[in-house]
């Protein structure tokens, strides 16, 4: 632990991972470049951006617990990293949903008629103010706040999380799986405290 707690706090450390954020935009070109993305390439694209982003957001948000449970505070440095990385495959699901799948003139219906898209948007919509606002110039001057700004990437993951099953027709094993992961790690953020307010609060 000690060695990759050293390792982390290399500048090539940082590369490294720059370099395999990247491997999930490479596979997409080589599964296209080989005729690999099925019957329905669009919806196949714009899910897959989908599904990468989330995970990427899952793993963003388990960076703290993760310092808590291995003392390994140098990981907190690749936290904005990920945090980018994580809204450029939301802009490449966007643009992709925008480029092959959306009918231009029906946009505005489909976020009122369509309580997924509305959800999801509101989620792009926060998770670019938290884009905009990563850099240090914004963290000087919000102080404080800037904190609790961006304490709303877990609303995010609710929201998200919340689009994502909303989408399911079917087959619900990944939305229970991506549930029971958000639970766990929110769990290992805040305790579990905030599971006992929130179903007193609704009973």
């Amino acid at each position: 632990m000690m060695l990759i707690g050293v390792f982390l706090k290399y500048r090539s450390a940082k590369m490294l991972l720059f370099v395999v954020l990247l491997t999930p935009l490479l596979y997409l070109v080589y599964q296209g470049v080989s005729e690999g993305l099925g019957s329905d390439p669009a919806k196949f694209v714009v899910e897959y951006f989908a599904v990468v982003a989330f995970n990427l957001l899952l793993i963003t948000i388990s960076v703290r617990p993760f310092k808590k449970l291995t003392g390994l505070s140098s990981i907190m440095r690749f936290r904005r990293m990920l945090g980018l990385y994580v809204y450029f495959y939301v802009l490449l699901h966007v643009g992709s949903y925008l480029m092959f799948i959306a009918v231009w003139g029906e946009l505005l219906s489909d976020l009122i008629k369509r309580p997924y898209i509305s959800v999801g948007f509101v989620a792009f919509l926060l998770l670019s103010v938290l884009a905009i606002t990563s850099n240090k110039v914004s963290m000087r001057k919000l102080g404080r706040r800037w904190g609790v700004l961006h304490r709303g990437v877990y609303l995010i993951v609710l929201l998200v999380l919340i689009h994502f099953v909303w989408q399911e027709r079917a087959d619900y094993t990944m939305s229970f799986v991506y549930f029971c992961v958000v639970v766990v790690l929110f769990v290992a953020r805040f305790g579990a405290g905030w599971i006992n307010y929130l179903f007193g609060r609704l009973r």
